[in-house]
């Protein structure tokens, strides 16, 4: 069994979450570096409706001996609830990855609540 990281940041926006995050994620001191020199064995990316900075976090936490997990901070609702709330979702696995890419192409292709995933598709 392996040995259980000293530390797991489970919510990190990057330079994809242009409102909220700051930390780059490719060259000198980008995320993957900066975990791994604060003793953070693994870190989950979940920037803002996005995993377009998946590839490069991955990337850059993988040289720096750190274990990426990738999601987003979604915005969700109920249906046509005028009451949105906002939730980290974490993959485990490709299968994981690819329904949370669906999952976010199809709340951008809804015209009355761009951005916003119906909270019932969610499935593990």
């Amino acid at each position: 069994m392996d040995k259980l990281p000293a530390a797991v940041n489970l919510r990190c926006h990057s330079e994809y979450s242009l409102a909220s995050g700051m930390l780059r994620l490719s060259g000198e001191k980008n995320l993957g570096q900066l975990a791994a020199s604060r003793g953070i064995g693994a870190l989950a990316l979940t920037d803002d409706n996005s995993i377009s900075g998946a590839l490069k976090f991955f990337r850059c936490c993988k040289e720096a001996g750190v274990k990426p997990i990738l999601g987003c901070q979604a915005r969700l609702a109920w249906g046509e609830a005028d009451e949105e709330f906002r939730l980290s979702l974490l993959v485990r696995d490709q299968a994981g990855f690819i329904s949370l890419s669906r999952l976010l192409s199809q709340a951008q292709e809804n015209e009355n609540r761009r951005g916003v995933i119906d909270a019932g598709q969610l499935s593990d």
